[in-house]
């Protein structure tokens, strides 16, 4: 029940925010990588899912896949559903760290990370923008929950399905690959 509070509070402030700049002319036209990140998910949303780029690969494919299959879904409301989405992913990820917080220390230490995550003024930014962090720090933390879970269980699967994730947030995030050295002492 708690953490489907952290979800829907975590989640209304992400929408409030999204409707407070829906009107600012870059949320129809975003700028720099959000820019690439859009035109590269027009693309995709042709039916062009190894060859969306107009140049060299120089970044990693798993964002920009995951925008061209919304883009193919949404349209001409692709921006404000991109939006939507990833406020949903930034409420998961707030309650992952709740479950997460709670697993390693207590209820009260998962719900001020969740709480500090949910008011977080930069991970609401992040979440309406049409950038990979949203997907970054939801699968990081999907990881550590799997991993946790692996390790109290012992359980084979567990440990797989946690080095699949991780090698799915790889293609979000290459440099979440530090971690891999630690998770193997770990394992």
């Amino acid at each position: 029940m708690l953490s489907l509070l952290i979800f829907f509070a975590a989640l209304c402030l992400r929408l409030i925010y999204i409707y407070e700049i829906a009107d600012n002319p870059f949320f129809i036209a975003p700028v720099v990588d959000a820019h690439t990140y859009s035109l590269q998910a027009r693309i995709i949303a042709t039916g062009n899912w190894l060859d969306y780029s107009p140049g060299p690969f120089w970044q990693p494919p798993l964002y920009p896949w995951f925008l061209g299959a919304l883009h193919y879904l949404a349209e001409e409301h692709f921006f404000l559903v991109a939006r939507i989405v990833q406020a949903i992913f930034g409420a998961l990820s707030c309650t992952l760290l709740y479950l997460v917080g709670k697993e390693l220390f207590n209820c009260k230490v998962g719900m001020l990370a969740a709480l500090a995550l949910a008011l977080y003024g930069p991970a609401i930014y992040f979440d309406a923008e049409l950038l990979p962090a949203s997907m970054a720090v939801l699968l990081l933390l999907l990881v550590l929950r799997i991993l946790l879970r692996a390790s109290a269980k012992n359980s084979a699967r567990l440990w797989f399905v946690a080095g699949l994730l991780l090698g799915v947030a790889a293609l979000n995030v290459p440099t979440i690959l530090i971690l891999l050295p630690g998770l193997v002492l770990w394992a």
